[in-house]
């Protein structure tokens, strides 16, 4: 479950954030040791809109290991939001590709279609 939605209040900038839960599952024979997101780059009709690193974290307990086989949960988000720039336009959706690393692995997840709710 990913989210993108803009902080549309009156009286402060507008700020674009993304946040989501991922279940993600270990299908390797080895132990995923301190899975970290390293990015994940936003674009909007073929162009790069956003490249940040997000707040990443397991929905329960402190480690971000994945066992062989096993699902685990994890939430990610931007906090204080990302600046709006003039690249991205509200009314269109966006695509994500997220990029993970454990170690020397790396796995990539993409999302397409991602609407971006407003937030009144």
């Amino acid at each position: 479950e990913v989210h993108a939605w803009i902080d549309m209040m009156t009286g402060k900038p507008s700020a674009v954030h993304f946040s989501g839960v991922l279940k993600i599952q270990n299908n390797s024979g080895q132990e995923l040791k301190e899975l970290d997101i390293k990015k994940i780059k936003v674009s909007q009709r073929g162009r790069l809109v956003y490249s940040f690193k997000p707040v990443f974290s397991a929905s329960s307990g402190i480690s971000r290991s994945v066992l062989p086989g096993a699902p685990k949960l994890f939430k990610f988000n931007t906090v204080k939001g990302l600046k709006r720039t003039n690249e991205l336009n509200i009314e269109d959706p966006v695509s994500a590709v997220m990029s993970f690393g454990s170690g020397n692995k790396y796995f990539i997840y993409s999302i397409d279609s991602l609407k971006i709710e407003k937030v009144y």
